[in-house]
């Protein structure tokens, strides 16, 4: 179960975000709704940043997240998927050394 200080992750615009939960609560729906603090996120700040200049009356930006949009992973898990992707390249996609004999 997603509780707090969970790593979580979900997708918007495109990109990954990744952040640890400070906080949840059980709306009266009996949803469950968590408070993220999102980790390298300037991207998505950036892009709020921009809606907010070009309509500086709208509402941008999450305060929540709903059970269902974020996914709990591990940091062991993010580092095992880095190593095999970092693996693949190194072994398939890198350029083979040719010496002369």
């Amino acid at each position: 179960m997603i509780d707090k200080g969970s790593l979580v992750c979900t997708t918007h615009i495109g990109k990954l975000q990744m952040g640890t939960v400070t906080s949840r609560r059980v709306g009266d729906d009996k949803w469950a709704y968590y408070k993220v603090q999102w980790h390298d996120n300037e991207k998505y700040e950036a892009i709020l940043s921009r809606y907010r200049e070009l309509n500086p009356n709208g509402v941008y930006g999450r305060e929540e997240y709903r059970a269902g949009e974020l996914f709990e992973v591990t940091a062991s898990e993010v580092s095992s998927l880095v190593n095999g992707h970092l693996d693949f390249i190194h072994s398939c996609l890198a350029p083979k050394v040719v010496e002369n004999g």
